[in-house]
């Protein structure tokens, strides 16, 4: 089968370096980052995360095989039960809604671009599912889907956000220094909608709860009250969702004798894990961090990012550069046959147990280039 590289000239396969350097430096296999933690530990959980907000792409793909990669490896090593968990946030931005020259946005599970009976939320965890089911049954390895709205229902995650308002100031100066203000939102329980001026989200702060008032301009006054032990669903912005995590994470894997391995792209590593988790935990009163491991950043030619904003709207800035399944995974057995997947998975999931693979970043055209052997 031909890969069609466009404009794809140059590439030296037989002149690949990995130079002996970070973590390849200090490692001769990657299980040696967790071989301390395992101890006792009855289960391993891999955390992925995903905005649905567009078809998975080729660098979703590629962090998805490294996650279940890994979590086959753990599970042959130690003989420990593992899952997989992505976590699908389906409170990213969807439609924008003009009213009266304010901006107001609805979720993606409110957001309805793509389907008028399903929303983009539940039109794009299909292609995820699938994907996820797929290298499930590759792996052997057992995966569940998990909402923003599923996470923030746990009792440590609810305290955490309580507690970061009730230290707003030192945790608005750690995690959000650019504005130095916590941002979470209350969207309209009826029809999602939300401001994006936090203006227009009132927060009173009490020691153990949080009061949410805002209004909608289709259904007027909401005032509701985010407590441990409710169900009230609120929008914080990224750094707050992470602090929630890493602290919900070290609480339950203390309770429950467990390990939690975040999965991430390396664009989410170098300073952004140490402003934010360690120092923002550290804050927070906790000596440790979760179990963090990033993944191969994948970039376009150019050595930016591998990007959905750049293809998300329309935009065709990878279009004459990428045949469409790079951008856009739910083509890739049209293009490339039906057992593409199960191809890539062999490619590439051995390189989850090599520090020298795991630990770099790969352009798009190196690894279309290493597809070839398989194609």
């Amino acid at each position: 089968m031909n890969l069609n590289l466009k404009q794809n000239k140059g590439i030296m396969m037989d002149a690949t370096y990995f130079p002996l350097l970070g973590m390849n430096y200090i490692l001769n296999d990657t299980t040696q980052i967790v071989d301390l933690k395992m101890d006792g530990v009855n289960k391993v959980n891999i955390l992925l995360c995903a905005q649905p907000n567009s078809y998975p792409h080729f660098g979703t793909l590629i962090n998805f095989i490294f996650g279940f990669a890994y979590a086959d490896i753990l599970r042959k090593k130690y003989g420990v039960e593992v899952e997989v968990t992505l976590d699908l946030l389906e409170h990213a931005k969807g439609e924008k809604v003009v009213h009266e020259e304010s901006v107001y946005f609805k979720p993606l599970n409110h957001t309805y671009s793509k389907d008028s009976k399903l929303s983009d939320y539940e039109f794009y965890r299909v292609f995820f599912e699938e994907l996820l089911s797929e290298l499930s049954e590759l792996s052997g390895v057992d995966y569940k889907i998990r909402t923003f709205n599923e996470f923030q229902k746990e009792r440590h995650a609810r305290r955490a956000l309580i507690d970061m308002y009730n230290n707003h100031d030192r945790i608005a100066k750690i995690i959000t220094p650019k504005e130095n203000k916590l941002r979470t939102r209350l969207a309209c329980p009826q029809c999602g909608l939300y401001s994006t001026n936090t203006k227009d989200t009132k927060i009173t702060v009490y020691k153990d709860k949080l009061e949410f008032s805002t209004e909608c301009p289709e259904h007027g006054f909401c005032e509701l009250t985010f407590d441990e032990t409710n169900e009230v669903e609120v929008n914080p912005n990224v750094p707050m969702r992470n602090l929630m995590k890493g602290i919900s994470i070290i609480e339950n894997d203390a309770q429950n004798n467990t390990l939690s391995i975040v999965f991430e792209g390396a664009d989410w590593g170098g300073v952004w894990p140490l402003r934010v988790y360690y120092e923002g935990l550290k804050e927070m009163g906790y000596n440790q961090i979760p179990t963090l491991i990033y993944t191969p950043q994948i970039l376009d030619r150019s050595g930016s990012k591998l990007s959905k904003r750049k293809y998300v709207g329309g935009d065709s800035a990878y279009r004459g550069m990428y045949d469409e399944y790079i951008v856009n995974i739910s083509l890739i057995k049209d293009e490339l046959g039906d057992d593409a997947i199960k191809k890539l998975w062999n490619v590439f999931s051995p390189w989850a147990s090599d520090p020298k693979y795991f630990f770099r970043d790969y352009t798009v055209n190196y690894l279309l280039e290493v597809m070839k052997e398989e194609f």
